[in-house]
């Protein structure tokens, strides 16, 4: 069972102060379902700074444990989520490439309150989407239709996801040139979950 699996049926999420790292190995132990790394109530302001760095620093070991996690960031707009947001951009970046591998659903964004401003609801679902969240949590039937058109594949990314596809079938699984670019298995494997969503 992959972890999208497993978060999907934990019936206990303990949370763990993310500044207190000498906590990790025993919510690694404690035999919850799913870990909450807590970045925002648990943290003290002074201490979110070395928390992030013990998140980060973290993060591959609780992936190798296969323990499901969640992270608790700071709230939207708080004094706090403009570090989180650089954070997060920066991270997701860079393990983006990790997180497909182990078999992770794409991360969900949180909602969006105010329901009757289309315009604000755009902003938030386009800096999940240029975060590399795969969803956003909705509140309200009229964000539905919106947050799923901004976050769909565009038509250029499913013909991107097509040829990909369709030139691994011609090279027999064989890594191939496309575009100017080496195309191999982890593109491949990319290319079909972006088909999926096209």
């Amino acid at each position: 069972m992959n972890l999208s699996a497993r978060l999907a049926q934990a019936r206990s999420l303990l949370f763990v102060p993310g500044h207190r790292p000498e906590r990790f190995a025993k919510a690694l132990a404690s035999g919850a379902g799913a870990i909450v790394l807590d970045l925002e109530d648990a943290v003290a302001p002074a201490d979110k700074p070395a928390a992030r760095v013990a998140v980060r620093a973290a993060w591959s070991d609780w992936i190798s444990h296969g323990v499901p996690v969640v992270q608790r960031l700071n709230a939207h707009r708080s004094a706090d989520w403009a570090e989180d947001e650089a954070w997060l951009a920066t991270w997701c970046r860079s393990d983006r490439p990790s997180v497909g591998l182990a078999g992770l659903a794409p991360a969900i964004d949180g909602v969006t309150v105010a329901l009757d401003a289309a315009e604000q609801l755009g902003r938030d679902t386009a800096r999940a989407r240029r975060f590399g969240f795969g969803g956003k949590l909705c509140i309200h039937l009229c964000q539905v239709r919106p947050v799923h058109a901004a976050l769909a594949p565009s038509p250029a990314e499913c013909d991107w996801a097509r040829r990909v596809v369709d030139a691994d079938r011609t090279s027999g699984g064989a890594a191939v040139r496309l575009d100017g670019k080496m195309i191999d298995r982890p593109v491949v494997l990319r290319a079909h979950r972006l088909l999926d969503r096209c």
